[in-house]
């Protein structure tokens, strides 16, 4: 009975054996994928009808339809006729179309075309139930026929090169803010008479905001100032940010004004960066009343450098008794417009990520940033406003695009993350997810861009893994439908991937260095682990051409990628070092191992000698030998009395070898009498020998 025991369990051994040897080694560690995983693979989703949070919630948006202007085109602004079409303004040069029954119709503005090079439509506005424009390029202000668009009239041709912004006085006077002199010019709609209505310091008025009751506020492009105009030539500084540039205020309630804000990057050229500073110096001398000075250099175009230049982008909350709080910070994006619809609800246009962000209620402490719109192009740069709430948004990258924003959600929202997975077969367990009323769905292969080799889409339960019978897929996807009240707050899918061996490269030997410690070298390496885990290095030496192995780091691992060898701790000879990586810390018990070879090196701790030199004073000559028993000699001196070092060669005129003759003639010049010479050799290892001779010459 023993027998059929030993027998048995002997058998039972080897199918396990055999069991291990047919599976792969999969790593210890369970990860996951998540919403907010950054490094794999899944740093974002694709949306189709959907907004989410900067909290990571995901719901249905609205359905916009996409109109394309043309090729090469900017639109800056734009604004509703009376029967509801949009117009739409921008260049360069000049461009103004209607977009009616899905269609661009141009108006001719030939005139407009011949009296500048590069002129743009920058501001289009109602006011006073006038449809005005102002030109970038030129200074025109034009009055647009809201019957007929093939008809206009210039009102004013202000001796300025860029008109920022429009906005109304009453229904006798508008304002227009101007650049590149910072004035602000007052303008009579009948006979289009206009007088510099105020004079900051900046280079660009990039807005003018009637606020009511009085208040009219001003923002600059250079300062960081936020003006307040009272009267002509009144001026008073509301706030100072550390933003440069203000690009746009509206009211909010109870008498607050929110303030969107851009810093600016410095100039790349420094001689630029000084001719900007004096240009704005000259600015900043002229007087409260100044009007226009023709001899002043005019910049080149404003709104082109701020599409280079503007970095960062804020939004401010001002209320009414002073009280100045941030309420959006965008790190490497740029603001271009901000709106206010009925429900109290703002938005922010930027580029040059092509984004639409809205803030539900800013007053809150806490809010959340939602992208409520992201458009395949660089810059969205305007946001027109029809019946209180976001109609068009306006969009430029590589041609002239208009957006129109439906008012109702859309049917079905769909979300889609990146693809997720490294490239290595891994094994899929369970898929949790936030939120409520979605229907969820994924799908696997082995190639990084989903093909016919994929899975079909298959419909997950929450919590529970993926019920498919192969589940070793190097790649996956997941997609979210959200249809009605449907929330996504996140995922969590978790996986195990195969266990791959560490890489190490690059393993390199320094050349010696004297330390207070001895002479030492730094050995330094490379190492990636594929799966991501966790790495233990070992150091290793050996002769060249032997395999025993000597552990340098005594076994103790190392966890940083450099370790010290004392080089008078090693015999004199030529040497390789080895660096073993190991994911154990990562994989107990089924961890692997990587390594890479350094390039061959020379220890050698022994200075070169002179064995037999001496001097021949018949012949005038040194002669003799100089030896280094491991290196080659690569360097040889003298000097004569404490003098220079002279650099020379051996006999046959070449240093490669370990030992060589030298012969060396006594200097020419060289005076009568008692002499001292010194003699300096230096070896591959970098070792240092010298001998010293005395001797006796005696010329002819």
């Amino acid at each position: 009975m023993r027998r059929y025991v030993i027998i048995l369990c002997s058998l039972c051994l080897l199918f396990l054996q055999a069991l291990a040897a047919a599976n792969p080694s999969f790593a210890v560690q369970t990860r996951k994928w998540t919403d907010k995983d950054k490094d794999k693979g899944s740093a974002g989703f694709y949306y189709e009808g959907a907004m989410y949070s900067d909290k990571g919630t995901v719901v249905k948006g609205y359905n916009v339809k996409k109109y394309v202007y043309k090729n090469n085109l900017t639109l800056w602004s734009g604004a509703f006729d009376e029967q509801g079409s949009l117009i739409v303004g921008g260049g360069w040069p000049a461009v103004l179309s209607v977009l009616k029954d899905d269609k661009f119709t141009d108006v001719n503005i030939e005139g407009i075309k011949s009296t500048s090079s590069k002129p743009a439509y920058s501001v289009i506005k109602r006011l006073s139930s006038r449809l005005i424009g102002g030109i970038m390029g030129n200074g025109n202000i034009l009055g647009i026929d809201l019957k007929s668009y093939d008809k206009y009239k210039i009102l004013s041709n202000l001796p300025v090169e860029n008109t920022w912004d429009l906005e109304d006085v009453d229904n006798v006077y508008f304002y227009a803010a101007t650049g590149p002199l910072g004035q602000v010019f007052r303008i009579d709609y009948r006979e289009g008479k206009y007088e510099v209505w105020a004079q900051v310091p900046d280079i660009n008025v990039t807005f003018v905001h009637n606020g009511g009751d009085g208040k009219v506020y001003l923002g600059g492009g250079e300062t960081g100032n936020l003006y307040e105009l009272t009267g002509k030539q009144k001026i008073n500084v509301v706030y100072h940010f550390q933003e440069e540039a203000l690009v746009k205020a509206v009211d909010y309630a109870g008498g607050s004004l929110i303030v969107a804000v851009n810093k600016l990057r410095k100039p790349p050229d420094a001689n630029k960066e000084e001719n900007y500073k004096e240009f704005f110096k000259k600015l900043s001398d002229l007087k409260a009343n100044y009007g226009v000075d023709q001899d002043l250099a005019i910049t080149s175009n404003q709104r082109e450098l701020s599409i280079l230049n503007y970095a960062y982008g804020s939004v401010y909350l001002v209320t009414k008794d002073g009280r100045v709080e941030k309420i959006l910070s965008l790190k490497d994006e740029y603001i271009f417009d901000i709106q206010l619809d009925k429900k109290g609800r703002l938005y922010i246009a930027t580029g040059p990520k092509g984004k639409v962000y809205m803030i539900k209620n800013p007053r809150d402490d806490i809010h959340d940033v939602w992208t409520a719109y992201g458009v395949d192009y660089k810059n969205v740069t305007s946001i027109i406003m029809k019946d209180g709430y976001p109609g068009f948004f306006l969009v430029s990258g590589n041609e002239a695009v208009v957006f129109q924003v439906s008012g109702e959600l859309a049917d079905n929202a769909k979300v889609m993350t990146r693809v997720l997975g490294t490239g290595i077969p891994a094994d899929w367990g369970k898929l949790s997810w936030g939120g409520k009323g979605l229907k969820v769905y994924s799908r696997h292969g082995n190639t990084p861009v989903p093909d016919k080799t994929w899975t079909e889409w298959t419909q997950r339960k929450n919590g529970s893994p993926v019920e498919l019978k192969n589940n070793r897929w190097a790649y996956g996807q997941l997609r979210f439908d959200i249809k009605e009240d449907a929330i996504l707050k996140g995922f969590e899918y978790y996986y195990t991937e195969r266990n791959h061996r560490p890489v190490v490269k690059d393993v390199k030997v320094s050349d010696r260095v004297y330390t207070t410690a001895g002479p030492q070298r730094e050995i330094t390496w490379e190492a990636a682990d594929p799966n991501g885990d966790e790495l233990i290095y070992n150091v290793w030496i050996t002769e060249e051409g032997k395999e025993n192995w000597i552990n340098l780091s005594k076994s103790a691992s190392l966890k940083t990628s450099k370790f010290t060898v004392d080089t008078d701790s090693l015999p004199d000879g030529r040497y390789v070092v080895k660096v073993e990586a190991s994911d154990e810390p990562s994989n107990y018990g089924n961890g692997l191992k990587g390594y890479a070879l350094s390039e061959v090196f020379i220890n050698n701790n022994e200075r070169p000698e002179f064995p037999s030199l001496k001097y021949d004073n018949k012949r005038k000559i040194f002669t003799g030998k100089v030896a280094s028993r491991t290196s080659v000699i690569t360097k040889l001196y003298f000097s004569v009395d404490g003098g220079e070092w002279i650099g020379f060669s051996s006999s046959d005129g070449i240093l490669d070898d370990k030992t060589k003759e030298i012969r060396l003639s006594v200097p020419k010049n060289l005076a009568n009498g008692h002499h001292v010479i010194s003699f300096r050799a230096i070896n591959e290892a970098g070792n240092q020998g010298n001998k010293v001779i005395g001797f006796t010459y005696r010329g002819k």
